[in-house]
């Protein structure tokens, strides 16, 4: 077992807009990612104990700023370029990993709102959900935040994640190198809590998830009338094989469906949001791990942002704009 390893992973992304949004064209952007990891079991005897460090590096243009004009931004990648210090904690397991405890310095969605299936697609609304990325100052991509973080399994598979994030990770601008958060100062925590377990309908395996997060902290109200404060959203996960796997194990097809609630408050952008979508493998030439997807997400806005964003008669409307 090695004292330290040691990833550097690189990705890029072209996209554009054909049509509509605020213009047509594409941009090219990219994304360098180092990690180191610290195995103290390896040489110290102190079993399951490690340490993580990770930053990355980022160029290019935002299609979403560019050309799209949407809230849920196009690109995952998209972000502040700039060279950003990301995780930097501690974690100790115990019992093969059924117990876990974490400090340092991670995000929300390290741990938080996943699903298997949605991690193939690029749009960031498939990462953490928007009733938590567009309503709560929390520590989320490409930003972190000093956090705690617990994990407990049962001997039947059952599992609770619970953590607790500081509410203010900075803007991407001025925290440009990843040390400029702030405890405190009016914007509270950020406690979420999941709880999951594996399933089989017949021979196909699956997951479900539920989970919810609170913010007690002060943020600006839309409706110009102070600060809000307290806030808090839920969400349910499904992930689920359709079709058998092939004989390695690899899933043949695969799909997710998330949906998530948050009170339509004085601050809140998102007061829901529907997103589904099915993955299977190309299966030609033996290359089972190339993949293919369809995704769709529908973000639902409050009447206040409505109002906000220019629509008066939001409250006797049924319509609102797709995220």
């Amino acid at each position: 077992m090695k004292l330290c390893s040691s990833t550097l992973q690189r990705s890029a992304n072209e996209a554009g807009n054909l049509d509509g949004g605020n213009g047509t064209g594409d941009v090219l952007e990219g994304l360098a990612e180092v990690s180191v990891e610290i195995d103290l079991g390896a040489k110290t005897g102190w079993s399951g104990a490690r340490i993580f460090a990770s930053g990355h590096g980022l160029w290019g243009d935002d299609p979403s700023d560019f050309f799209v004009g949407d809230v849920n931004t196009v690109s995952n990648i998209a972000a502040y370029n700039t060279l950003r210090l990301i995780h930097l904690w501690w974690e100790q397991s115990w019992d093969d990993g059924r117990f876990a405890f974490r400090v340092g310095r991670f995000g929300i969605d390290d741990d938080m709102m996943g699903s298997e299936t949605a991690a193939l697609f690029f749009n960031s609304a498939f990462g953490p959900l928007p009733i938590l990325s567009l309503n709560t100052p929390s520590p989320i991509w490409p930003l972190a935040a000093p956090a705690l973080w617990a994990y407990w399994e049962s001997s039947n598979g059952m599992w609770l994640q619970t953590g607790l994030y500081d509410g203010d990770a900075g803007e991407e601008e001025t925290n440009d190198h990843g040390w400029e958060w702030r405890l405190g100062d009016g914007d509270g925590f950020v406690w979420a809590v999941e709880a999951g377990s594996g399933y089989r309908v017949g021979d196909l395996a699956g997951d479900w998830i539920i989970g919810g997060f609170y913010n007690p902290g002060n943020y600006e109200s839309l409706d110009g009338g102070g600060p809000a404060s307290g806030n808090w959203g839920a969400y349910a996960i499904v992930d689920q094989q359709l079709m058998a796997p092939f004989e390695d194990g690899t899933d043949r097809l695969r799909g997710f469906l998330r949906i998530g609630y948050s009170p339509e408050t004085g601050g809140n952008v998102a007061s829901g949001t529907v997103d589904a979508g099915v993955s299977g493998a190309v299966g030609f030439f033996n290359r089972n791990q190339d993949r293919w997807g369809v995704g769709l997400v529908w973000t639902g806005f409050s009447d206040l942002a409505m109002r906000h964003l220019g629509y008066p008669e939001a409250e006797k409307s049924s319509k609102r704009p797709i995220g």
